[in-house]
């Protein structure tokens, strides 16, 4: 395991995506709603590292309304989101954005609200979802989908929805 500072200057993210298969991203802010533009400028030193190394699979964690997600959130959550979440949003749509707009082989991931329960294997993945109220996924249920990501090319270069297995 490597620690480091992803903005930081003394990090050599080319030599450590270097000889991997692919870089999965998770990074974000706990539970502050400030983000202080960490994905918007995370995410396109990534990139470059990427490019520089020669790997070319990326999966990032972004959030359940962020970009077109926000069609299928439910209108109390909705209100919420756009109210308290304003922040932590536009920056996670500025790192969507920027990879969208790479060359690599990108899958975003929208989870809906995370828990800490333990895993399922039980989830459902799609371009859209019907979902109703706040719905939840545990995080060991996400990590499974990221994690499967790396060989699945179902959603290459798409974004796509993650939720519970029932509406």
């Amino acid at each position: 395991m490597l620690r480091g500072d992803i903005l930081g200057e003394g990090v050599d993210l080319t030599a450590i995506v270097r000889g991997q298969d692919a870089v999965v991203s998770t990074l974000g802010v706990g539970n502050s709603l400030r983000s202080r533009g960490l994905i918007g400028r995370a995410v396109p030193k990534i990139i470059r590292a990427m490019e520089e190394a020669g790997v070319s699979r990326f999966i990032l964690t972004s959030a359940y309304g962020v970009g077109d997600t926000m069609h299928d959130v439910p209108l109390f959550p909705r209100l919420l989101m756009k109210l308290l979440l304003r922040d932590l949003y536009a920056d996670k749509s500025a790192g969507d954005d920027a990879l969208r707009a790479s060359p690599l082989d990108w899958t975003i991931v929208h989870p809906v609200t995370l828990t800490d329960g333990p895993p399922t294997g039980h989830y459902r993945a799609g371009l859209r979802l019907k979902l109703a109220g706040f719905p939840r996924i545990s995080r060991a249920d996400v990590a499974l989908f990221l994690l499967a990501q790396v060989e699945d090319r179902a959603y290459s270069r798409r974004d796509v929805l993650l939720g519970p297995a029932r509406a």
